[in-house]
């Protein structure tokens, strides 16, 4: 792999992992505490609100269960069946 190709593929990586950071810190503090990118938070965070009363707000953080065991495969599919992997991953991450 030539370096500048090295490079690029390292900083894609990188914006990922920010964006990901990003959105996952907003949408805690304003979707009721509800992580976007890291699914395991939001059991810890429910199994909190088990312990000090179970608000309705706090079922979101199961329901994201589903949605993220849905949206993994689905990403994983369009990955592996574009050309331009990290444009097209990037391009609908931005979309959504």
């Amino acid at each position: 792999m030539p370096p500048l190709r090295h490079l690029i593929t390292a900083l894609s990586g990188i914006l990922l992992a920010y964006v990901a950071g990003s959105v996952d810190t907003a949408t805690f503090l304003r979707v009721s505490e509800l992580f976007s990118a890291h699914i395991t938070g939001n059991f810890v965070v429910f199994a909190i609100a088990m312990v000090h009363g179970v608000r309705g707000v706090d079922w979101l953080k199961l329901i994201a269960l589903p949605v993220f065991f849905i949206g993994v495969p689905l990403a994983t599919f369009i990955y592996d069946r574009t050309r331009h992997k990290i444009r097209i991953v990037l391009a609908l991450e931005a979309l959504l």
